[in-house]
């Protein structure tokens, strides 16, 4: 984003989602480079945005490890690794999950209202991929992002 004298303000808010299946596959590759099997959850656009909540749903009969990328148009970054619990936020029983609002988030900037967030630069990328084991067939992880865009 450019250097402003203007107070940015709020442009859009955006809900992006996409889901992790069997087909996804375990991400292969070191951060820092081309991470393959990753699935694209945001694209910031032409301005600046901000993660507000990155929730999982996860119908998985087993826990899965889910890792999350920032692509900045070269190589993929890993920011941070969160377990999806069997049947988390779709059971009626399992709350989903929120990685922003984790203990996996520590040195990520807070809001005012003492919440993690997560800053995006212009055409950045948010992904997410497996790790370890593939999501067991049949089965879903979804991701949805919360996003302000400035």
């Amino acid at each position: 984003m450019p250097k402003t004298n203007t107070l940015p303000l709020t442009q859009n808010i955006k809900v992006a989602s996409n889901v992790l299946v069997n087909s996804s596959g375990v991400i292969s590759g070191e951060s820092g480079t081309s991470v393959s099997n990753l699935v694209t959850i945001y694209t910031c656009g032409s301005n600046d945005a901000i993660v507000k909540s990155l929730l999982l749903f996860s119908s998985d009969t087993a826990n899965k490890n889910v890792s999350f990328y920032v692509n900045n148009g070269t190589a993929d970054y890993l920011i941070g690794t969160i377990t999806a619990w069997a049947y988390s936020g779709t059971s009626g029983t399992t709350i989903n999950l929120d990685f922003l609002g984790s203990i996996y988030t520590q040195g990520f900037p807070i809001d005012a209202s003492g919440k993690n967030v997560m800053p995006m630069q212009a055409g950045h990328v948010l992904k997410a991929g497996i790790v370890t084991t593939a999501v067991t067939s049949g089965k879903t992880i979804s991701i949805t992002a919360i996003v302000e865009e400035y």
